[in-house]
């Protein structure tokens, strides 16, 4: 039960009336900065596609001699690689297809491989928080792969870890703030808008009586 549903059943038994308001909110567009994007489009080929979940395990034969056995574990019903060391993954020849993120020291790490613009607001979005919007007007539709590093700060901390050990003996540098990583590292830039955003006042609200 829900939208029109459950506004009708409150309206009849709790006597709720409401309306809406708009206010101006806080929201980024995503552009290239001016110095111009420092990560080049990727053809396909350039990540790894991870196995799918129930299939053979891979070994992998490290240069160092070691041994490796991989495979993929389901998250929320997905497949999704094994989390694998951050300092092995940024070692690798091609990135893994798919966007991992997970702590290295004080700080939080993106690592994508053949992803597009999209898939980036989508995790600005998260990283920001507090409803804050963030639009992709860069224009651009090629793929990419990027490593992009940041600190975070109160606004919103790290969510869950997805597809990352973090390296719990390094000695970390804090990396620099996400709007500067983002134009350091990547060559985008996070630009300052207002949007329009509807919310809901409640105007009166009763007990209910008995059924």
């Amino acid at each position: 039960m829900s939208g029109p549903m459950l506004r009708a059943l409150f309206e009849r038994r709790f006597k709720l009336k409401t309306h809406v308001e708009t206010e101006q909110t806080l929201a980024y567009n995503l552009v290239v900065a001016p110095g111009g994007l420092k990560i080049k489009p990727v053809p396909a080929g350039s990540c790894e596609v991870p196995p799918q979940a129930g299939s053979p395990p891979t070994t992998v034969r490290r240069a160092d001699g070691t041994v490796q056995v991989s495979n993929t574990i389901l998250v929320n019903g997905m497949p999704r690689p094994i989390p694998r060391p951050l300092t092995e993954l940024r070692r690798a020849a091609k990135p893994s297809c798919a966007e991992l993120q997970g702590p290295d020291g004080p700080n939080w790490v993106m690592l994508a491989g053949e992803a597009n613009f999209s898939a980036l607001t989508q995790f600005l979005r998260a990283r920001l928080g507090n409803g804050i919007g963030v639009t992709d007007k860069t224009g651009i539709t090629d793929k990419f792969n990027w490593d992009l590093e940041y600190l975070p700060d109160s606004i919103a901390g790290p969510g869950s870890t997805s597809g990352i050990i973090p390296d719990a003996d390094a000695k970390v540098a804090r990396a620099p703030t996400i709007f500067d990583a983002l134009e350091q590292q990547l060559g985008l830039r996070l630009e300052a808008t207002k949007v329009p955003r509807e919310y809901l006042v409640i105007d009166s609200i009763e007990r209910p009586g008995p059924n």
